[in-house]
């Protein structure tokens, strides 16, 4: 999809149709972010919504900014968790402040052209009225329903889906304040009272206070050059330094004769994943982000690769595959990439009572501090009261010049920074259109789900048995993803500079779409 007076791609074809309309009535890249974000929220609901968290990068005028759209965890998290390892995976001792909500308003206010109230109509209507379930939400819908884990609220809102159509009154109505009243009324008005009377009858401690104290702000993102290129990444709490150490020791390795799809390129990639991964979640957690992406560290690695025994195998971070994205650019070439998740599918299984908002369960299996290790499993990513938990959504921003190449995010857990990793290396390294470098059959090291990277290698089965059978012969446990597995392998959305004036590619997997206008 090309288009001079912009472009967007989405996680669903709403969210696309959504952008593009807004654009076309005059809005900047970033309103149309927001508006299609809020699409995303009715019609995407199991993977995202008004309880979760954002993170963007945006280039307008010459810079790029980042946002950290987090929340952290409640001040008390700790208490009660006694005896336990682990962060229970859903319910309210789940949840996070939500953090979306508060990164729309730092976006519009700086970015925004459009009145708030304009922006979420699109899904406040679709909210009202109701929109045609596909299969893929039924799927999710109807597996939650046998979940025992599920709580009351969400079982009452996954019951008036049943039909073809399902409208969310509730949630129209949140949205409807959330035009009105912004940041305030979530975070200290009327919905911040319900939200906490809520957690405190169901046993949580999220309370008025944690959600009082949340506050954004713009941040620098990291970057590196590469061939050539800048590549901007989002910095910790996201795991989008993972990305940039993966190809800061791509660069130094001898790549050049390694064909697409060949079983030494994926092994070689495959080997840079474990590295990074290995560095990120170290248990010395002295080495700062600058060491880790610094000329001597990637040399470092390099000089090792090629000994299995030194590459540290079983990096811990929450799994996950759901979450969505998006990203648009606009007539004046500002441009947005966004990510953005409940974090497990319909997050901890908590509904905000009369208002249709599901909360994430960002703090799901975090290492409770002082936690018995039973069982032998690394302690992770461990519990922080009061700090926002690491999160595996981070999105990138590719520059040349003055021209954005390419700027994008998949979902996938774990797996986004290594999908993002072989777009990329498809783009700059392999001279793939964006296209051809989004649809290109992928893998997986690690299964997404999984709390504990376990050390499988996924491939997607266009990449073939030969190819499957030459990683095996070089150690990899091999497994040949079938349709079942399709979530696994993310869903690439992208938008960048062309001859026309833009571009957005989606990958198609798991519905993803583009629109221009």
């Amino acid at each position: 999809m090309t288009g001079a007076g912009g472009v967007a791609a989405a996680g669903s074809p709403q969210g696309a149709q959504t952008a593009a309309a807004i654009l076309s009535a005059g809005g900047t890249a970033v309103d149309a972010a927001i508006a299609a974000s809020a699409v995303q929220c009715v019609v995407e609901f199991p993977w995202c919504g008004l309880g979760g968290d954002a993170f963007l990068l945006i280039r307008a005028g010459g810079d790029v900014v980042a946002i950290n759209g987090s929340g952290a965890a409640p001040r008390r998290a700790a208490e009660g968790l006694d005896g336990l390892q682990r962060v229970p995976r859903f319910g309210p001792r789940s949840v996070a402040v939500p953090g979306l909500v508060s990164a729309w308003e730092l976006a519009h206010k700086r970015f925004g052209t459009r009145p708030l109230p304009e922006l979420l109509e699109p899904a406040i209507a679709v909210a009202r009225d109701g929109f045609v379930l596909d299969s893929r939400l039924t799927a999710a819908i109807a597996g939650a329903r046998d979940d025992p884990e599920v709580s009351p609220g969400l079982a009452a809102l996954l019951a008036e889906a049943n039909g073809t159509r399902f409208a969310q009154p509730e949630l129209a109505g949140t949205l409807a304040e959330i035009g009105r009243g912004g940041g305030e009324y979530f975070y200290r008005g009327a919905f911040a009272r319900q939200l906490a009377k809520q957690m405190n009858s169901r046993d949580g401690v999220l309370s008025r206070a944690d959600l009082a104290a949340h506050a954004m702000s713009w941040s620098s993102p990291l970057s590196i050059s590469y061939r050539g290129h800048v590549i901007y990444e989002h910095p910790p709490v996201s795991l989008g330094s993972v990305l940039l150490q993966e190809l800061r020791i791509f660069e130094q390795c001898e790549s050049s004769r390694l064909a697409f799809g060949s079983a030494e390129l994926i092994d070689l990639m495959v080997r840079c994943k474990i590295a990074a991964f290995a560095d990120a979640f170290a248990a010395d957690e002295g080495m700062d982000v600058a060491a880790r992406l610094s000329l001597k560290r990637a040399r470092w690695w390099r000089d090792r690769l090629t000994d299995a025994d030194t590459v540290v195998k079983g990096a811990v971070v929450a799994g996950g595959p759901d979450t969505t994205c998006l990203a648009v650019r606009d007539a004046a070439g500002t441009t947005v990439t966004m990510i953005h998740s409940l974090f497990n599918t319909f997050g901890s299984r908590e509904v905000v009572e009369g208002t249709g908002v599901i909360l994430n369960d960002r703090l799901a299996s975090l290492a409770v501090p002082g936690g018995s290790d039973a069982g032998g499993l690394p302690a992770g990513p461990r519990l922080a009261p009061g700090r926002r938990p690491s999160h595996t959504l981070n999105s990138y921003l590719v520059m040349r010049g003055d021209d954005v190449v390419i700027a994008g995010a998949t979902p996938g857990g774990r797996g986004q920074v290594q999908t993002s990793f072989q777009v990329l290396v498809n783009v700059i390294d392999l001279g793939m259109s964006p296209l051809e470098a989004v649809c290109a059959p992928r893998w997986v090291h690690g299964t997404p789900r999984t709390a504990v990277d376990d050390g499988a290698l996924h491939l997607e089965a266009a990449l073939g048995e030969q190819t499957a059978a030459r990683l095996a012969d070089l150690g990899h446990d091999v497994q040949i993803a079938g349709d079942r597995d399709d979530d696994m392998f993310g869903s690439c959305t992208a938008v960048g500079s062309d001859a026309a004036g833009g571009y957005a590619v989606a990958d198609g997997r798991r519905g993803s779409a583009t629109a221009g206008t």
